[in-house]
């Protein structure tokens, strides 16, 4: 018998999604929301579930890191005009 780990019905917020597109192609999509108030989705794709949740772990990182930046600088920007 094979072990196959729990996955619940709903993944946590801030986590993305993994969706299976067909038999051998597979869909990571992370959709925060930007500092205009919209939510700015990217996607990326894989051969297989894991290297999927690898590349959607990557992204997550890198767009936390845009925003991040997005913030400063717009804070910083207000902080110029007072």
């Amino acid at each position: 018998m094979e072990f196959t780990p729990y996955r619940p019905p709903h993944r946590r917020p801030g986590t993305g999604c993994v969706s299976q597109i067909n038999d051998h192609l597979w869909e990571g999509r992370y959709s925060p929301k930007w500092i205009d108030g919209k939510k700015h989705a990217r996607n990326i794709y894989a051969h297989t579930r894991e290297e999927c949740e690898e590349k959607l772990a990557a992204l997550i990182v890198q767009m936390k890191r845009e925003l991040a930046e997005l913030k400063a600088a717009q804070a910083a920007m207000m902080s110029s005009k007072h």
